[in-house]
């Protein structure tokens, strides 16, 4: 008896077995590999419901009730898988924020360094461009895990400026050590107009574990439901299909005299 005949007669087994594999080895390819390539995020994720069935189909596991009440708990896996993949690609990121454009044409890089880790001290950047003609600024660091840490508020005095030319300037803060958690930072200018113009990033992140916590708060959820979406989508449309082409096949009716 070949393989693929011994996972025919246990396909519920092999269809979770091989399904978690396929799927993980895609959310590796496409997150750990192309992440950053447009769109690639979104067709991973759609074709992860689109796998599992295939896998199903193909070892007999039939019946719409069977395919969907399997597949929620293959999802419950896939989505840990994902939910645990983007928090390292996030832990791994570099602290860059580039290109951000703010009103009366000021254009402005931000970093965060280190982005990841405890470390004695974390700076802050924020390379402007095209219009330095703002007349305060500052910056506020604000904790997204503790209920108990004072948001840290820094005025232009606290901060260090190094203007560079007419219309470029480098402004920059070093903070000390931060507690364990993940840290939102708000960068606000109030420019010519005395308009206030603000950028929101996040970072640092000290603690691998408050942001995975984070992220299965907000996305474990989200995951389960476009999973199990696309999946009874296409199982129903699947049958719908079935159907068809099976009263397609019956000898036409004819009327007795």
């Amino acid at each position: 008896m070949s393989l693929v005949d011994q996972m025919k007669q246990n396909p519920r087994l092999w269809a979770s077995v091989l399904s978690v594999i396929i799927s993980s080895l895609i959310i590796y390819i496409v997150f750990y590999i192309v992440y950053y390539v447009s769109g690639t995020y979104l067709i991973a994720l759609i074709a992860i419901p689109a796998v599992v069935f295939t896998i199903m189909h193909y070892l007999g596991l039939y019946g719409v009730k069977k395919r969907v009440i399997h597949a929620f708990f293959i999802f419950i896996v896939l989505s840990i898988v994902v939910v645990l993949s983007t928090t390292q690609i996030i832990y791994n990121y570099n602290g860059q924020f580039n290109g951000i454009e703010l009103g009366n044409g000021t254009a402005v890089d931000a970093s965060v360094t280190p982005y990841s880790g405890i470390h004695p001290s974390y700076n802050f950047s924020f390379d402007i461009h095209n219009n330095v003609s703002f007349s305060t600024y500052g910056l506020s660091i604000s904790s997204l895990t503790s209920q108990t840490f004072s948001t840290i508020s820094v005025n232009q005095t606290q901060m260090h400026s190094i203007s560079i030319n007419s219309t470029h300037r480098l402004i920059y803060y070093e903070s000390a050590s931060l507690p364990q958690g993940m840290y939102e930072f708000t960068f606000y200018i109030n420019n010519s107009s005395n308009l206030n113009d603000t950028f929101t990033g996040t970072g640092p992140i000290t603690s691998i574990n408050s942001l995975m916590e984070i992220q299965f708060l907000s996305l474990f959820i989200s995951y389960m439901i476009l999973f199990n979406l696309v999946f009874i989508t296409g199982t129903f449309v699947a049958k719908s299909i079935e159907n068809s082409r099976a009263r397609a096949k019956m000898p036409p009716r004819h009327g007795t005299p």
